[in-house]
């Protein structure tokens, strides 16, 4: 507050949400001077969610008067054991700067593919060479934000979503329904992005095709099988480089023009600690979508036996077809506990064997990637020998 008193900046701080489950609560705080919205922020606690909305309003307007603030900052949240790492403007470029290109202008045609917690995705048409591409626009609160495109440009593999290149830029509307927004919400000088443009992947996720598939009431066996062996190998090669997903899901699973598979969506990767180190590194706990998240993610010490729990859920998804949410929530708890519907073992033997492996809540007894490999590749090949 002695910041905006000393600058005569009239900034407002309102707590505008809270949701989550009484033991683990979020809380949604937004930022604003006057009608223009500078930024919303979430925290487990109020406080922590209101010294959040505090870094963007200091991204904004705190290193155009003093760029000390930020470390003063820094030292303050270190105090109250806040991890909200903010960071000098040399790193992010000038987001007070009316100037500060918009990457966007390369591009044509924007159109909003998806939203999710880490930034909007939208299909784009480049200028020069008329090609598609994806183009992921995420708003610069900290240095971790960078760590996606740092992990992304050393990423080559088939089955990975393909990476371009990563710019800075204000953040401006990427398209049209976000520009029928309130304008400034979405003005200039509101604060740093970067846009991540990567390969379009313009069949949708997997989550998406499970939906169709069952509304169409029909399991195809091999086609599943044929889907997971791609998702195997994409995470097969995510682990060969010491990377660890930590949010593998349904939602996070692409399909390109020719229905390859491409994993994506890597917010929220870290570095494995490797096996000489023979200790877990301190993670982010609770890091991941809850209903396909490892039992051991709730804490804060794991390794990549955490992206083969997931694994073991998107094959019975694929397997087995639910006629309402409420009925694949019902399935979805027994599962989790080893326990199959009726008739999934018969139908489905060797499958059943390898999710409860894969679901296993001690993690040294979940197969490693490079396992499943070789396993499913044989099971496909038996699996093709019935027909």
């Amino acid at each position: 507050m002695e910041f905006c008193v000393k600058n005569r900046l009239k900034l407002e701080f309102k707590i505008i949400s809270e949701s989550g489950p009484p033991h683990d609560r979020v809380f949604t705080c937004q930022v604003s001077e006057g009608d223009k919205l500078l930024g919303k922020a979430e925290g487990k606690t109020k406080k922590s969610a209101e010294l959040k909305a505090a870094k963007i309003a200091l991204l904004v307007y705190g290193i155009r008067y003093q760029p000390n603030y930020i470390s003063m900052l820094n030292e303050f949240s270190q105090r109250k054991k806040q991890d909200l790492n903010f960071v000098e403007e040399s790193h992010l470029g000038p987001a007070h700067n009316p100037d500060f290109s918009n990457p966007m202008d390369e591009f044509r045609n924007p159109e909003k593919l998806g939203k999710g917690a880490y930034g909007n995705v939208v299909k784009v048409q480049n200028k020069i060479d008329d090609q598609f591409y994806a183009v992921k626009k995420v708003q610069v609160l900290d240095k971790k934000v960078l760590e996606e495109v740092k992990v992304l440009a050393r990423l080559e593999h088939q089955n990975i979503v393909r990476y371009f290149n990563a710019r800075l830029g204000p953040d401006i509307p990427s398209d049209s329904s976000e520009s029928s927004s309130n304008s400034s919400e979405y003005s200039r000088g509101s604060g740093t992005c970067l846009y991540i443009q990567m390969e379009l992947c313009e069949n949708g996720s997997l989550k998406e095709w499970i939906k169709k598939r069952n509304l169409e009431n029909r399991v195809n066996k091999s086609v599943g099988l044929e889907i997971f062996q791609q998702i195997i190998e994409g995470v097969r090669y995510i682990h060969s480089k010491k990377l660890i997903h930590r949010d593998l899901k349904p939602a996070n699973i692409l399909f390109t023009k020719e229905m390859i598979v491409k994993i994506g969506d890597f917010g929220l990767v870290t570095r494995m600690t490797g096996e000489e180190a023979k200790k877990a590194l301190e993670r982010t706990r609770g890091t991941g979508t809850p209903s396909y998240m490892a039992p051991e993610q709730k804490h804060n010490q794991y390794e990549n036996e955490v992206d083969i729990y997931p694994l073991g859920l998107i094959l019975f998804e694929l397997l087995c077809i639910f006629r309402s949410e409420h009925e694949r929530g019902n399935h979805w708890i027994n599962v989790r506990q080893g326990e199959f519907p009726s008739g999934f073992e018969e139908q489905y033997p060797l499958e059943k064997r390898a999710i409860r492996q894969m679901l296993s809540h001690d993690p040294k007894k979940r197969p490693s990637a490079e396992e499943l490999s070789r396993s499913f590749q044989t099971m496909k090949t038996l699996d093709s020998q019935t027909y």
